[in-house]
């Protein structure tokens, strides 16, 4: 069974949900058209977009099978 690893980009922030599960990752600052071309590159799938209530900022999620990175 494939395991996967997930994130999400709210505006120029790519956070890495469950992050110290697999990898000892830190959520990335990057500008907004640099977070988009860090996600293309890493090959994030995109899941799922939604509206955060409260504070009304678009929410990517993404997935990508689960590699064990050196």
């Amino acid at each position: 069974m494939p395991k996967w690893e997930h994130s999400m980009l709210i505006g120029n922030k790519i956070q890495f949900l469950g992050a110290g599960l697999f990898e000892d990752k830190g959520d990335r600052h990057l500008s907004e058209v640099g977070a988009w071309d860090q996600i293309r590159e890493e090959a994030w799938e995109l899941v799922s977009v939604i509206v955060d209530p409260k504070s009304q900022e678009v929410v990517h999620y993404f997935k990508r099978p689960f590699e064990k990175r050196a």
